[in-house]
C-alpha cells in the first residue's frame, strides 16, 4: 500500500488527498458505508504511517522513473 501511496504523492498528491484515495473513495465507490472513517458504530482496520524522508525511485506504468525524498512508511 505504501508503494502505491509514494507513487500518487511522487506525481504531485497532497498526504491528506492520497489518504482519501485509499480510504473513503474506495469504500464510497463499492457502498460500504461503514468503511472508510472513523466514526462511532463504523468499523476500524488502521494502519499507521509516518511521513519522512525517503530515497525510492519509482517506475510508472510508462517507464517514467521518478525518485522520491519524502514519502510515507508504516510506522509500527
Amino acid at each position: 500500500m505504501t508503494h502505491t501511496m509514494n507513487k500518487l504523492l511522487s506525481v504531485g498528491y497532497s498526504l491528506e488527498r492520497v489518504i482519501e484515495m485509499v480510504t473513503i473513495r474506495p469504500a464510497e465507490i463499492m457502498r460500504l458505508p461503514k468503511l472508510g472513517t472513523l466514526a462511532v458504530g463504523n468499523y476500524a482496520d488502521l494502519t499507521i504511517f509516518k511521513e519522512q524522508a525517503i530515497h525510492q525511485t519509482l517506475v510508472d506504468s510508462h517507464d517514467v522513473t521518478r525518485t522520491l525524498k519524502r514519502g510515507i512508511q508504516v510506522a509500527v
